[in-house]
């Protein structure tokens, strides 16, 4: 579960800053790291209440998914193939 909170975390961190290079405003990167993380916590919550439901665990990889969709407009060659994977290896 503690990998899980790391991933989430570095996903945000990653996905706010490629989110920031569109040129977003600062509201809306602190709006979207606010939804993803808010989908990180209530994950990590379920996962630790009720281990045996896979509830929060999918909560947790929802909101690691829900960063990798701000690197579809970064330029690097690891954005690209983060996001493309993301999307199932589509252009």
């Amino acid at each position: 579960m503690g990998s899980a909170a790391v991933l989430a975390v570095a996903a945000g961190c990653t996905g706010a800053w490629a989110y920031g290079r569109t040129g977003a405003s600062q509201a809306d990167v602190l709006r979207d790291l606010a939804t993803g993380w808010t989908y990180t916590g209530a994950g990590l919550i379920a996962w630790w209440r009720r281990p045996a439901n896979r509830t929060g665990r999918l909560m947790v990889a929802e909101s690691v998914t829900w960063f990798l969709g701000n690197l579809q407009v970064c330029k690097g060659p690891a954005c690209r193939c983060c996001s493309r994977s993301a999307r199932g290896g589509r252009r």
